[in-house]
């Protein structure tokens, strides 16, 4: 079992392996996200492949990596038309149903392939050094792949600038705080940038992010003229589970860039080859 303490003096490098290392830290989480300009969201993720949100009284259940299948609960049945959900395997809401995780998703040809069934090349410490190429390694999403990233922050590993790191106390819980910036590709190494899970919605948007999304220069048309992009970011990892808790721009514009996440409770990983 890797170690949950934190480095004495943690440095950019061990930043980086704790982004790598989020799918061998936890089974289970459950905790509150709150991003700008919207309301909070309860959740509770179950590795591999089960998540519940509840979002102003209504609960959700996705199961799989992400748009693999999606059921909506209420409380109460809605008046009206019904609603179906986004996505390619659309599923009438269950009235009445009771709260609680979806049976996994079976369908996939070839089946999924999480990666708590792969062991990673780690560190002395138990963080991730190299992870394996086989996995699939998406939770499922709520909302747009931002969501899928800051479960799995391993586009903070590489391809971006990570200095001023140090260990705090946040909410009872030991962070590791840095400020990052998102480096753009150099002319000599194609490759070697920023490389979000989505760059429509990274983890730290940006100018950087924009060139990706659009090309050079950001959107083609003029609703960012003169955009005031953040250039960096101060972000946290909590160290137990190595998922972001904290997105903080240092200056620029806060839209689709802020958010937090406030952890309640961490579940172990089950045993290697235990039932689930």
């Amino acid at each position: 079992m890797p170690s949950s303490s934190p480095l004495p003096v943690p440095g950019p490098d061990d930043f980086r392996a704790l982004a790598r290392s989020s799918p061998w830290r936890f089974g289970s989480l459950h905790f509150t996200h709150r991003a700008e300009g919207a309301d909070p969201v309860e959740a509770w993720l179950r590795r591999p492949g089960h998540l519940e949100v509840l979002d102003q009284g209504e609960r959700h259940v996705e199961t799989g990596v992400p748009y693999s299948r999606s059921v909506l609960y209420f409380e109460e049945p809605p008046t009206g038309i019904q609603r179906l959900l986004p996505g390619p395997l659309r599923r009438l809401p269950r009235w009445g149903a009771e709260p609680g995780l979806a049976p996994p998703d079976e369908s996939s040809n070839p089946p999924i392939r999480p990666p708590q069934e792969f062991e990673p090349l780690r560190r002395p410490d138990g963080l991730v050094l190299e992870r394996p190429f086989e996995a699939d390694y998406d939770d499922p999403m709520w909302e747009n792949y931002r969501w899928v990233a800051m479960l799995d922050p391993v586009e903070l590993s590489h391809g971006v600038e990570v200095s001023e790191v140090h260990t705090r106390d946040r909410l009872g819980r030991t962070t590791w705080t840095a400020t990052v910036r998102a480096l753009p590709e150099s002319a000599e190494d194609a490759g070697d940038g920023y490389d979000p899970r989505c760059s429509c919605c990274p983890l730290l948007f940006g100018e950087v992010s924009q060139a990706l999304e659009f090309g050079p220069g950001g959107r083609p048309d003029s609703a960012n003229e003169g955009a005031d992009y953040p250039t960096a970011y101060w972000v946290s990892l909590d160290v137990e589970t190595g998922i972001v808790v904290d997105v903080e721009p240092l200056d620029g514009d806060r839209a689709h860039a802020a958010f937090t996440n406030q952890i309640h409770e961490v579940g172990l990983l089950p045993a290697p080859n235990s039932s689930q």
